[in-house]
């Protein structure tokens, strides 16, 4: 079942949905506080400080199942965890709860704290994993540098803030991206050069970041999205929200916003581009999770649900249809990456956006289009039926464009 989506032909509407909401599973024996997924993989925070493995499966008739892998409890009592990140650099889990974080092994679950963590570690208000196994951690007004590298929290670096950081993002080696109550600031931990980016009111909700590539990232402020680069320079025209969001998720070229009541998804490649997709029938939702190459989960205290993006041809068609060649060729490009038929879908690409600018009158273009791809010349002579030789048997695979049919 595919949970219901609004949409519209309005201008400042996605043409198309571009996600579908899906249930996933319901009714979990626990209560979820915090999410991470990694390829098939979902790592489950309890309420109650039990960290539970899920695995997704197909079954023998093609069904996709749930089922419970591995639980483990962190010793830390009944306390929430409170965020859960996967570390793919060093292949572990750290899970922050009541103050503390635990390292953990997969897909075992190893509990790994005692030989990795610093037992001075206590108090700890948010932490952020960096490039060349690098981390960094905020406890009260100080935050501390150390690196994973041997598999245990070395250390290096204490650094006095006036703030407490309540969320993090590394930009690079030596830069991390803070989120005070007051507002964002960049660090540079090699020089301690704090340089302050924006600032929050009374009235926002508590600072949120998200990383949208690799030199890139979003920052909200109330109903607003800013873009920066890892230098906190402006990058791209900022976002609107409808509703004010509570997390954040990136899939290119896609941001999905989530609140409350409903999933706000923009395109950042076509401005004012979006959809909603309602979820007042499903309760209070918790938080959203994404990585590379895994699924967008968004779960309840006791379900989690599938974003599903719609097929990569189908985005890329509905950009073509719109006239956004660029767009649809940095988005080809994007998720094709070391494909060796890359060169050839591009070439194609050109093709349909050729027969696009035909069907609407725009013939400069469509033959610009045209000469970039790889298309027969008599597919392009066949657009003008007063020009094929009567004794021609070719068969055109375009028979629904001519130009005699955009005349009439």
């Amino acid at each position: 079942n595919k949970m219901t989506t609004s949409s519209s032909s309005s201008s400042n509407l996605l043409s198309f949905n571009a996600f579908e909401l899906q249930p996933l599973i319901s009714n979990l024996s626990f209560k979820i506080q915090s999410l991470e997924n990694y390829g098939n993989n979902m790592y489950c925070g309890s309420i109650d400080g039990v960290l539970i493995s899920l695995v997704e499966q197909q079954d023998q008739t093609g069904n996709i199942i749930v089922r419970e892998s591995t639980r483990r409890n962190l010793g830390r009592g009944k306390k929430p965890i409170q965020q859960i990140k996967f570390f793919e650099d060093i292949g572990r889990i750290i899970a922050l709860s009541d103050g503390f974080i635990d390292v953990l092994g997969v897909p075992a679950l190893d509990l790994l704290t005692q030989s990795s963590v610093p037992q001075q570690l206590r108090g700890i208000i948010s932490f952020g994993c960096g490039p060349r196994k690098r981390i960094a951690i905020q406890i009260k007004k100080k935050l501390f540098i150390g690196d994973f590298s041997t598999g245990i929290v070395k250390l290096n670096k204490e650094i006095p803030s006036q703030h407490s950081a309540r969320c993090m993002e590394w930009c690079g080696p030596d830069k991390i991206l803070l989120g005070y109550r007051v507002g964002y600031s960049l660090i540079n931990v090699s020089t301690n050069e704090l340089s302050p980016l924006l600032q929050l009111s009374k009235s926002d909700q508590k600072p949120l970041i998200k990383r949208i590539g690799n030199n890139e990232l979003l920052l909200r402020t109330s109903n607003l999205g800013i873009f920066v680069s890892n230098d906190g320079q402006p990058t791209r025209t900022n976002i609107v929200w409808t509703n004010i969001p509570f997390d954040l998720a990136f899939r290119f070229p896609y941001i999905i916003a989530l609140s409350q009541t409903n999933i706000e998804i923009h395109n950042i490649l076509i401005h004012n581009s979006k959809q909603s997709i309602n979820l007042t029938n499903i309760g209070p939702i918790i938080s959203i999770s994404e990585k590379i190459q895994a699924s967008i989960l968004i779960h309840s205290s006791n379900s989690i649900y599938k974003l599903n993006p719609a097929p990569l041809q189908k985005q890329v068609s509905e950009l073509i249809k719109q006239e956004k060649i660029a767009e649809a060729i940095e988005v080809v490009q994007y998720y094709a990456g070391k494909d060796l038929n890359l060169p050839h879908i591009i070439l194609k690409l050109h093709e349909e956006a050729g027969t696009v600018f035909f069907s609407n009158g725009k013939f400069t273009e469509a033959f610009e289009q045209f000469e970039c791809s790889n298309i027969d010349i008599r597919q392009v002579i066949a657009l003008f039926p007063g020009l094929l030789n009567s004794k021609s048997t070719f068969i055109s695979k375009y028979t629904n464009i001519s130009l005699d049919k955009i005349k009439n």
